[in-house]
Formats: structure tokens, C-alpha cells, sequence
């Protein structure tokens, strides 16, 4: 026994001496793994080393939620930590009426206030809540905008179909966040109050807003053309993404895009008639415009609106269209936008195929994933 515990602590001296190691790190807490019962004595043994940690868990499995909250509590109490990066990602699907109440509890703690013996206070730049599917609200979001205003890039798209996060929570938390670059919320959180202020003198300039569309729009008022206005004319490199799910009421479409915003990437995964829509892309967002999603049943005038896209949006680099184009089409496509085929960034298809169809390059889910965030 005592020979063992002298070879565990010369193997934790070891691994203490080349503290980058532990720098990131992902707890995987998938069904195929079963050694995710070591992870906490792992985070209380070299917790003050993490700077960025990811947590991959499958959520089916009540153990392992459980031992996914039992991480997030012991980071709380990491003496000396300086955790600057975090994110949580389910990677199955729910169980029947599961909301997640426990991890929104365990982050409440984890964002809230941690003594100065403990942590460094505001030492938390880079939040990812996209693959958290469970209920948050404004008191979760108010607990980190409180606690670490050196936040720079949050992302709070989500899987669950109602969001509860309002316009005056994300308004609080851009008046905290003055160096928040990257934003990625649904529409329902924003206000033109909330661009206005990411336009003020005394802040670090926003780069990117991603917004997503659902059903709500149809109960709320647009973001107005004089709001964006503003916004690009004082930061003039700033860019935004857009993306309209099936649930959205199509009338709305051609309310939210218009032709102020700077659009970079667009997802109109709607499965409607899209003729109009692309032909409004094609007019506004010409000099911005680098990748386009859509689905969409295809018509011939779908064909004409997607040739007159290519040859006015030289910009696009990426270019997914999932149903089935004449041959044509995609040929005239790739005459105008020879760039898709260099960087293999592209989904056009004569020719029915099995499904799923996957970009012809060989990108791995991960990168596909940071590439298209609101997957």
C-alpha cells in the first residue's frame, strides 16, 4: 500500500511539472465511457492548471448527469483557478419532460460570486451554453453578467423551444460586458436599446451578433433599420448571422432581413417557397454575404434565383442547398463561384443520394459544428 500511494504521488508530481497538459481539457461523459467516476478526484487534483474546460455528457443516463454536476461544483472550489473558457454539450436527446433545473442550479453557483481565496474574480471571457439543453433563464444569465464582466463571446443557442431569456437580461448584460465581442442569442432577447448600446464610444466594438429566428417572431416587433443603422455606421467591420427555423411564420422573413444589417452567414431552413427571399439576399447583401444555407423544395425559378445569387454575391465561399437542382444549375453555380470548389465548401445536388448529404471535403463534426453555430 504505501509502495502504491509513493508511485501515485511521484505520477501526480509528473503531471503537475507539465501543467500546459491539463491547460484544456474535455470531460466526456458519454455511454461508451466508463471511466467518467474518476473525473472529480481528476478536477480536485489538477483543477488549478484547467484555462478552458468542455463537458460532453449523455444526458439519458441519470449517473452521469449527476456526475457532470458534481464537475461543475467542484470548479467552483478550485483553490487558485483561472478558468477563462467553458462550455457543456449534451449529446443525446432528453429524457420525457427533463428541463435540467440541476445544471441551471450548479451554474448559477458556478457563475455567481467565488471568494477571492478561492479564484481571481472575472476570470471567465469565453462562455458556450449551446449544447446545454435545459430551461435558463434571465437569473442565470444575470448571475454571470454580475460576476464576470471581462465576458468577450457567449453563446446561449439552445435546443429548447421556448426561450426565456428577455430583452432587459441581455440589455443588463451588454451595459456589464463592455469587451463583449461575439454574441449568439434568439431574437426574442433583442431590443433596439440593446444594439444601441453595443454602439456607445466607451466600449470594446462588437465583431459578431448571430441571431435566430423561431415562432416568437410572430408575437414580437422587428428590430428596427435606424437601430442597425447606427451600429454599422459606428463599427463598420462588425457582421452578423441570421437563421430562420421551420417554425417561423414566412411572412416574416422579409420583415428581419433587411438591408442595413451586414450580413455574413444566412440559414433559411424554413422548407418553403424561398424565390422571393433569395432574390432580396441577392440585392442587399452582395458585398457581405459568404455562406447560405437553405431548404427549400426546388422550382424552376429556384434555379434562375439561385444563378442570379451566384453571379451577384461573390463573396460566398460556402453554399448548401438541400434538394435536388437541375444540372445546370449547378454547373452554372460553380462557372460563377469557382471558390466553392476550391475550399469544397458546398451541398448542390443534380442527383438524388442517399442522405445525410455531407460537404465534399473531409471536415469532422466538430469543425462543422464551430463553423455553423446554430446547428
Amino acid at each position: 500500500m504505501l509502495r502504491a500511494n509513493a508511485f501515485q504521488l511521484r505520477i501526480n508530481g509528473i503531471l503537475d511539472r507539465y501543467t500546459y497538459l491539463w491547460r484544456t481539457f474535455g470531460f466526456n461523459l458519454n455511454k461508451d465511457n466508463a471511466e467518467f467516476r474518476n473525473f472529480g478526484r481528476f478536477c480536485c487534483q489538477h483543477g488549478r492548471h484547467f484555462r478552458d474546460v468542455s463537458i460532453y455528457l449523455y444526458q439519458k443516463d441519470a449517473e452521469k448527469r449527476k456526475c457532470a454536476v458534481e464537475i461543475i461544483n467542484l470548479l467552483c472550489k478550485v483553490r487558485q483557478g483561472k478558468l477563462n473558457k467553458f462550455g457543456i454539450y449534451f449529446t443525446g436527446e432528453n429524457p420525457l419532460f427533463y428541463a435540467g433545473l440541476e445544471f441551471v442550479e450548479a451554474l448559477k453557483t458556478f457563475f455567481g460570486y467565488i471568494p477571492d481565496e478561492l479564484s481571481p474574480k472575472h476570470s471567465l471571457v469565453e462562455v458556450n451554453l449551446s449544447g446545454l439543453q435545459a430551461a435558463f433563464d434571465d437569473s442565470l444569465i444575470d448571475e454571470l453578467s454580475k460576476n464576470h464582466p471581462e465576458i468577450e463571446s457567449l453563446n446561449l443557442f439552445n435546443r429548447i423551444l421556448v426561450c426565456k431569456v428577455t430583452p432587459d437580461c441581455i440589455l443588463r448584460l451588454v451595459k456589464r460586458c463592455q469587451k463583449l465581442q461575439d454574441l449568439r442569442v434568439y431574437h426574442t432577447s433583442l431590443s433596439d436599446e440593446i444594439l444601441e448600446t453595443l454602439a456607445e464610444d466607451d466600449r470594446s466594438p462588437i465583431q459578431y451578433l448571430a441571431v435566430g429566428c423561431r415562432r416568437e417572431l410572430k408575437y414580437e416587433s422587428d428590430l428596427t433599420s435606424d437601430a442597425w443603422a447606427k451600429l454599422v455606421a459606428k463599427i463598420p467591420e462588425f457582421r452578423v448571422s441570421l437563421h430562420f427555423d421551420h417554425t417561423v411564420p414566412q411572412v416574416k422573413v422579409a420583415d428581419v432581413l433587411k438591408p442595413e444589417i451586414p450580413l455574413k452567414q444566412l440559414r433559411l431552413e424554413t422548407f418553403t417557397i424561398l424565390i422571393d427571399e433569395i432574390k432580396t439576399v441577392s440585392r442587399f447583401y452582395c458585398d457581405t454575404l459568404e455562406t447560405l444555407i437553405l431548404q427549400t423544395p426546388n422550382t424552376y425559378e429556384l434555379g434562375v434565383a439561385l444563378l442570379d445569387l451566384a453571379h451577384t454575391c461573390k463573396q460566398l465561399t460556402c453554399l448548401k442547398v438541400y434538394c435536388i437542382l437541375d444540372k445546370e444549375v449547378v454547373q452554372g453555380i460553380h462557372a460563377e463561384l469557382p471558390q466553392l470548389r476550391e475550399k469544397g465548401n458546398y451541398i448542390l445536388k443534380s442527383e438524388m443520394e442517399p442522405e445525410p448529404w455531407m460537404i465534399p471535403t473531409r471536415k469532422s463534426l466538430l469543425t462543422v459544428q464551430q463553423e455553423f453555430p446554430f446547428k
